[in-house]
């Protein structure tokens, strides 16, 4: 699924991309070094968040733990 830029939460831009796989993932930063990554499958979108070392979270993506949106945020 390509990534479609109304998709991101105001405030964040998109810093990486992973659609190596049927699962694909979407890093996003704001200024502050706040992020976020978005997990896509055919049937659902989680999202996981943090406030420092997105280098570091980017680098195990595929293995963190993602919810709802709403839980997310």
């Amino acid at each position: 699924m390509p990534l479609k830029t109304n998709m991101q939460v105001p405030d964040y831009a998109p810093s990486d991309i992973d659609e190596s796989g049927a699962t694909s993932y979407y890093g996003f930063l704001d200024k502050r070094g706040w992020w976020y990554i978005m997990v896509v499958t055919s049937t659902s979108i989680r999202y996981t968040r943090g406030e420092k070392d997105y280098i570091a979270n980017w680098a195990i993506h595929t293995d963190l733990s993602y919810q709802y949106y709403d839980q997310a945020f």
